[in-house]
């Protein structure tokens, strides 16, 4: 069962890294709101690769890119450089 906060990650994600899925038209829902959004690298200002991504206890999401981290409230977006990183793993810890 996907819960609302997993729904929400994945059609970020699915908008950061599908641009064929809404690049010429938007995907509505059977209320005509906008489902899916693409989001090209000039809105968000990182790398095109996302690694990963979670949702924060206040709604925002993080997105682990090459480079940095990626910040999104749902209005606007924040990148954060991390200097001489590089990816070595993942992890994803609950809310603390």
């Amino acid at each position: 069962m996907l819960t609302l906060r997993r729904l929400t990650l994945s059609a970020l994600l699915l908008g950061l890294g599908l641009g064929v899925v809404a690049s010429a038209q938007e995907v509505l829902t059977d209320r005509g709101k906008q489902l899916v959004r693409h989001f090209d690298v000039s809105d968000y200002g990182a790398h095109i690769n996302t690694i990963g991504g979670d949702m924060l206890s206040d709604g925002r999401v993080l997105f682990g890119t090459f480079g940095g981290v990626v910040l999104f409230d749902g209005q606007t977006w924040e990148f954060l450089p991390v200097v001489e990183s590089f990816i070595m793993d993942q992890v994803v810890l609950s809310d603390a």
